[in-house]
């Protein structure tokens, strides 16, 4: 987790509402997707989400950094992943405290610790 946190994390100094943004498309995109049932569904996805960051977000790749493109196949990804296992919780945790550092709620320190598992 540590690649596509630290990466945001760089774009909030100079994009935090457009990083807030996505990280709540993210947690709603969450809480409303089904895991894979079945081989197939996996085999045959098509991401949902990659199409629309891009094209409402393209705006903050920065220079050697990741890709927002990039960023937002590895979240969808994560979010459905997650969802195949009852009880799983450091992925939207992490997400959610990623969020709280774009409120200064939290410090980075703390948004590092959620990235490692036990958090």
């Amino acid at each position: 987790h540590n690649l596509w946190v630290v990466d945001l994390i760089l774009k909030i100094s100079n994009h935090k509402k457009e990083v807030q943004e996505i990280i709540e498309f993210y947690i709603d995109f969450y809480n409303n997707i089904k895991p894979f049932e079945k081989k197939e569904e996996r085999i045959n996805y098509n991401l949902k989400t990659r199409n629309y960051i891009v094209k409402k977000y393209s705006n903050i790749n920065q220079k050697n950094t990741l890709s927002i493109e990039y960023v937002s196949i590895i979240l969808e990804l994560f979010c459905i992943n997650e969802k195949r296992n009852d009880g799983a919780y450091m992925f939207i945790n992490l997400l959610k405290t990623l969020y709280e550092y774009t409120e200064d709620r939290v410090d980075y320190i703390t948004v590092m610790r959620a990235s490692k598992a036990g958090y």
